[in-house]
Parts: C-alpha cells; sequence; structure tokens
C-alpha cells in the first residue's frame, strides 16, 4: 500500500513494503547531459539509483545493466562504466539522425530476501527495471510513441517537447503490452532533496495517465507493478519503469 502525504507543497511516497528499506527499492533512471542535441553530437549520460531525483546514491554493477540506444528501427548497444565518484554507471551516445532518440536501460538484480514490516514474514523477491529517455535530436518526431516491448513500459501519446507549463501530458502504461491502471508518479530534476518526493501523482485508467507539467526543465515519470509468483527462487516480482523526457 502508498500513503500519500502532501506538506509544505511536496507530494512524499511513503512505502509500507516489504522492500522499504531495501536498497532494491531505488529507482533506476538514464539522465543524459543534454536533452536537446544536433544529430552527431556525443551525449554523455549516467544511470542513477537513487530515491533522490535526480542524484544516484548507490552504484549498480555494470553487469547487470544494459543500454542501447534506439533511432528509428535501428539500434546500437552501448558500453557503460562503473564511476564510483558520482555513483553512476555512465556512458556516451551519438545519435545521428534528426528526430526522437530513446536511450533505454534495462536492470535485472540478483534476487533479494526481503522482510515484511507488516508482518516481519521473510520471502525471495525478483527486482526488475526498466528505463527510457528521451532526446530531441534537432526536431521531435513520432519515435517518443514507440513501444519497445519492455514487460513494463511508460509511453507518451503526444510530444512531451512540445509541452508547456501548465498543460497536460497523456501517457500509456502498459504491462505486457496491455493497458495497466496503476499509480503513477512524475517529479522534476532539482524539485526536492527528500526521498520518494514527487511534484505530482495520479492513477491510470484504462492504461492513460495524465501528467501536469508545472516546471521546466528534466522531467520523470515512474510507475510499479508487484507480482506474486511461484517460481522456485523467488515468490514476488517487483518491476518498476521509469521515462525521462525534456520540458522547455
Amino acid at each position: 500500500m502508498k500513503t500519500l502525504i502532501a506538506r509544505s507543497g511536496l507530494l512524499t511516497v511513503i512505502y509500507c513494503s516489504i522492500f522499504a528499506s531495501s536498497s532494491r527499492a531505488h529507482e533506476f533512471i538514464i539522465k543524459p547531459a543534454s536533452l536537446h542535441v544536433k544529430a552527431g553530437d556525443k551525449v554523455p549520460f549516467s544511470i542513477l539509483s537513487t530515491h533522490v531525483f535526480m542524484s544516484s546514491e548507490e552504484l549498480l554493477s555494470a553487469k547487470t545493466v544494459k543500454a542501447s540506444l534506439l533511432e528509428g528501427n535501428k539500434s546500437i548497444e552501448l558500453s557503460l562504466v562503473e564511476n564510483n565518484n558520482s555513483q553512476t554507471l555512465d556512458g556516451i551516445a551519438t545519435p545521428s539522425t534528426k528526430g526522437t532518440a530513446i536511450i533505454a536501460g534495462h536492470l535485472l538484480e540478483p534476487i533479494e530476501t526481503v522482510t515484511s514490516q507488516e508482518t516481519g514474514k521473510q520471502q525471495k523477491a525478483k527486482f526488475e527495471k526498466f528505463s527510457k529517455a528521451l532526446i530531441v535530436v534537432e526536431n521531435a518526431d513520432k519515435n517518443y510513441e514507440k513501444v519497445l516491448g519492455h514487460r513494463l513500459e511508460i509511453v507518451p501519446t503526444t510530444n512531451p517537447a512540445a509541452a508547456r507549463i501548465g498543460e497536460e501530458l497523456s501517457f500509456r502504461i502498459l504491462f505486457d503490452g496491455k493497458p495497466l491502471q496503476a499509480y503513477v508518479y512524475a517529479t522534476y530534476d532539482g524539485f526536492s532533496r527528500y526521498y520518494n518526493t514527487y511534484s505530482y501523482a495520479t492513477e491510470s485508467r484504462e492504461g492513460i495517465a495524465q501528467i501536469k507539467i508545472t516546471h521546466p526543465g528534466p522531467w520523470m515519470v515512474r510507475v510499479e507493478k508487484r507480482l506474486a509468483v511461484t517460481e522456485k527462487d523467488y515468490a514476488l516480482h517487483v518491476l518498476k519503469a521509469v521515462l525521462v523526457f525534456p520540458v522547455e
């Protein structure tokens, strides 16, 4: 269960979940150095694991993460380097085509034993996370609508790069390719230094979530799905997805 608390203009998500104290509860975020570039520019990016948006708190193992640059139907695998100073995985993408490029990431973490704060019982859990960042290469095209086939995925239905302050953006929330009803949270870079604090919260209906844009800069939208399973090595599968996009 999640409880939303509004305090001093902050929207804080309090996790009363079995993995509230687990590092696996971190959000998995791709943060490019720039979200508006020219074709051929080298774009440094960092992969963050954090509760504070968007500054990394935990260094992921490069062995557990895959990243790629997607332009149209072309996909290029991206190399990642562990950065102990910033606690990030760092890489460079070089978009070559005008339009909307996507840096996509997948994190499959080791199975972990987690403890319920409510019952004190332990169980094995598998954590799988997906992340996407939209980069406008000179001029945006409809590649932002591209469905990558992530098991849990956030897909804009309108061009985020064209959003203006005060407008609402619409997003499809997909699980196994089908519309998902779920809590959806959003915030922008630098909104708060507090853990799990977002500027906006809503619930998708028939798989569509509306997010009101209130500030320029990099934004993120996140969603989560938990599944009780009967696998040999674990009984809970937690999936998370994050989308990062620019607002002028």
